[in-house]
């Protein structure tokens, strides 16, 4: 295990070295790397570019990464010092997402994700603790039930949050500090005035952090009306600035 860490801080001051320089090519291996597991999700979200995207079947979703894929990356993986385990889909739908999870940890190397917390039954909650992931970021998009059933179409809050708790809780009664656990909200028109509330339930439920997040363009034409309709940007600032202070307090 030394040597793996040996070959991280070597990475990192090759890295370093580099951009100092401000060198066009770094010849260091990369520091993080981010695996698209898989692109399926078990529940449609109003405001995700897969729901937009007719040109794939099965609500845009194609299938799942081979667990082979991390026989091309073992080259890279003891120089690594994070990768982000997730892309488009939801992770926990992967048949061998621990086993993902369980080899990169091999490595030393920090585990991080975000999920829409569905999944995380109790016997996922075990072995993700077990397995030393550094941080869970849950995609919540609203503080109530109604908001957030609106938005994460197929999800049910109540099932999301008590995950969570159970989470937090086992984690506690482990003395694990360890998943680090976050809330991501996408802000939008009918969700931000919930954003106060939002920081009160992550406190209420384990979390640590919560990351607010733009409505962010996805290149479809077909998803232009979406986004004009659920933006921020015509919406009164000093009413934005009031529902931010009262989150910040």
């Amino acid at each position: 295990m030394s040597s793996i860490f040996a070959k991280k801080v070597q990475n990192l001051e090759s890295c370093r070295k580099h951009v100092g320089t401000k060198a066009v090519t770094l010849s260091n291996r990369p520091l993080e790397i981010q695996l698209e597991v898989t692109n399926m999700c078990n529940i449609w979200c109003t405001m995700c570019a897969t729901t937009y995207d007719g040109s794939r079947t099965e609500r845009g979703r194609t299938g799942h990464m081979p667990l082979e894929t991390l026989e091309n990356l073992k080259g890279i993986l003891p120089y690594v010092s994070r990768c982000y385990v997730f892309g488009n889909g939801e992770p926990l739908l992967h048949p061998h997402f621990l086993d993902f999870v369980r080899i990169i940890s091999e490595y030393a190397v920090d585990i991080q994700f975000n999920t829409n917390g569905t999944l995380l039954n109790q016997k996922m909650r075990e072995r993700l603790i077990a397995s030393k992931v550094g941080t869970i970021t849950f995609s919540i998009d609203g503080a109530t039930k109604g908001t957030y059933e609106s938005i994460r179409v197929g999800a049910k809050f109540g099932t999301v949050v008590d995950n969570i708790k159970a989470l937090s809780q086992l984690k506690r009664e482990k003395g694990q500090k360890t998943p680090h656990v976050g809330i991501a909200m996408v802000a939008m028109r009918q969700n931000i005035h919930e954003f106060p509330a939002m920081v009160t339930l992550a406190a209420d439920i384990g979390a640590e952090y919560v990351h607010l997040e733009p409505l962010i363009w996805q290149g479809d034409p077909v998803y232009m009306k979406y986004y004009d309709e659920h933006d921020l940007s015509n919406l009164n600032p000093r009413e934005l600035a009031s529902i931010l202070d009262e989150a910040k307090k």
